[in-house]
């Protein structure tokens, strides 16, 4: 592509993730300097001053950035777990929002590390979206998935607008997640991947490098997108680093690699802060005293009485 064309993209925020989603635009901006970017900016609330420092961000560096507001309440009733919020379902209007045939969508927690223009000029033919594999997600039954079709994750995807119209993929989404709420765990992407049953095009994992792909529990999947080789390339040279799960980098506690990353890029923003965003003497104590080391103290001197459950 031509660096005069534009590259759209949009993010979904609420106020809990304003300082990350500083870093991530952050992080964009440095890498698209003679480029043309465009910001969508999602948001939830009739008064949206609070964005401001985001748009401000974007404009001092010469792109163009416009705030979208749409209707909180509708998405109150949508089921959300752990760290999800409603804002996360604000994704499924892409196709009304915007006047786009295609566009970028990306999480706040993400910190970029290539140019997008490389995937921005992936053709998606008929393909609705692309994006990478979960690298946790595999109880495929859950949604009636066979495990050839996979489960994406939401956070980075390469939007078809025109195909999403023609789909009425949206509101078939929402259709789903209101019908069966007991198959939610993680917001639309359940909804999403249950509605396309492996319809959508595989993009390779450096261009969502998930926390589990870095720091590997018990559940991480095994054979990720079937091709391990790329799943090491990926975490050699991770495009774009995703933190997915509870553990942010920006609270207390995180063992994440790239959180220094973070913070670096964090203090290039009008919103950089020294202490993490959940900081408080409690949640010091905390980390500084984990789980393991209290049992380990109780099992030689016993609980505190106000802890003792024979005592409440």
């Amino acid at each position: 592509m031509e660096k005069d064309e534009q590259i759209v993209l949009f993010f979904t925020v609420d106020r809990k993730y304003l300082v990350p989603a500083a870093a991530a635009i952050e992080s964009i901006l440095e890498l698209h300097a003679d480029w043309k970017l465009k910001f969508y900016l999602v948001i939830g609330d009739e008064n949206h001053d609070w964005v401001s420092p985001l748009v401000n961000l974007i404009e001092f560096r010469g792109q163009e950035v416009s705030p979208r507001k749409v209707n909180l309440s509708e998405f109150l009733s949508l089921k959300t777990n752990l760290h999800f919020s409603p804002a996360n379902y604000f994704r499924l209007l892409a196709a009304d929002l915007f006047e786009e045939s295609k566009i970028i969508y990306l999480d706040s927690d993400i910190i970029l590390r290539a140019p997008l223009h490389t995937l921005w000029n992936i053709d998606l033919g008929d393909y609705p979206l692309a994006a990478v594999e979960d690298a946790l997600v595999n109880d495929f039954h859950r949604l009636q998935l066979s495990s050839d079709e996979g489960y994406f994750n939401s956070g980075v995807m390469l939007l078809n607008l025109d195909k999403w119209r023609a789909m009425s993929l949206g509101e078939k989404v929402l259709n789903y997640i209101l019908t069966f709420p007991d198959r939610i765990l993680y917001a639309d992407q359940c909804g999403l991947n249950a509605i396309l049953k492996g319809n959508w095009m595989r993009l390779h994992p450096k261009w969502n490098v998930q926390t589990e792909l870095l720091i590997p529990s018990g559940s991480t999947k095994k054979h990720l997108n079937k091709n391990q080789f790329q799943v090491e390339e990926a975490k050699a040279n991770p495009f774009l680093i995703h933190f997915t799960g509870v553990s942010k980098p920006w609270n207390l506690g995180s063992t994440h690699p790239y959180k220094r990353l973070f913070w670096k890029t964090l203090a290039k923003t009008p919103l950089n802060r020294k202490l993490p965003l959940n900081f408080s003497f409690a949640n010091l104590l905390k980390t500084l005293f984990p789980l393991s080391v209290k049992k380990f103290y109780w099992r030689h001197f016993g609980k505190p009485k106000a802890l003792n459950p024979q005592v409440l």
